[in-house]
């Protein structure tokens, strides 16, 4: 419906004027500009919201083609692996460390992924 508004938006032919409100007008006129230009403005941002939403959903065709159209190469995903001659660090151990990089802040929660919970509690 967005795409067809736009087509058939009346503000094509002067673009300018397309945008205009004729507030003096009959109500009936003010009412068909107010329509026109409101509908233009949210029809360009659902557009934008479709395009965002597709793109995400469909990132597996959509990032060779931004790699293509961009000419850069598709980097490799982010490994992430224990270091295996460093032990865990603890908890008192992060909590000292944040504590020294923001001394005025206050500790309020701490939030434990629940995957890390049931792996260590088996």
């Amino acid at each position: 419906m967005s795409i067809t508004g736009i087509i058939l938006w009346p503000g094509w032919r002067k673009l300018i004027s397309g945008f205009k409100i004729k507030w003096n007008a009959h109500p009936k006129r003010v009412n068909f500009d107010v329509h026109k230009v409101a509908g233009v403005i949210t029809a360009i941002f659902l557009i934008c919201t479709f395009f965002t939403g597709f793109c995400w959903n469909f990132e597996e065709f959509i990032n060779p083609l931004v790699y293509a159209i961009t000419f850069s190469k598709q980097q490799a995903p982010p490994i992430s692996a224990p270091i295996t001659d460093k032990s865990l660090v603890g908890l008192t151990e992060q909590l000292k460390t944040a504590q020294a990089a923001l001394p005025d802040a206050a500790l309020r929660r701490i939030y434990v992924p629940w995957i890390l919970y049931f792996t260590v509690k088996s």
